[in-house]
């Protein structure tokens, strides 16, 4: 049996799915729901609700900062501990190469996620620090 969603079209809520217990799409019981619903394979369900067209869209595409903004965001004196550190960890190394690799950085990349994580493991950058540049890379990011 196909699996299916069932949402609100005026906001894209979901209602049910056949996944449910009590799925209202296996019960046929659409009518009684009281408002306009759209049916759709689960499989379909991803993206985002579209008010004016009524419909899901596909997500956008994740808003990037230049590489170059990402080091800028850092003080030089933790640039410089970053590249020491890459001089005896090749998972730094790695991460560094991976990142100016790139011509552009998502909040959520794995490499720098991962290199200012171990950067504040190793205390080469304080918690305090750690929140202030994710929260300077998100503003950078909000700002496009």
């Amino acid at each position: 049996m196909p699996i299916y969603c069932v949402y609100k079209i005026a906001t894209g809520a979901l209602l049910s799915t056949t996944r449910d217990q009590n799925a209202v799409a296996r019960q046929g019981t659409l009518d009684v729901l009281g408002a306009a619903v759209a049916i759709r394979p689960d499989s379909e369900a991803g993206g985002v609700w579209d008010p004016v067209l009524l419909r899901f869209v596909p997500p956008p595409p994740p808003k990037k900062i230049p590489v170059v903004a990402f080091w800028q965001i850092l003080t030089q004196d933790e640039r410089i501990a970053f590249l020491a550190q890459a001089e005896t960890d090749p998972r730094v190394k790695d991460w560094i190469r991976l990142i100016d690799l790139s011509d552009s950085l998502a909040l959520d990349d794995p490499n720098s996620s991962n290199l200012l994580a171990l950067m504040t493991d190793r205390q080469v950058i304080s918690d305090a620090r750690y929140s202030e540049i994710t929260q300077q890379i998100a503003n950078a990011i909000a700002a496009l």
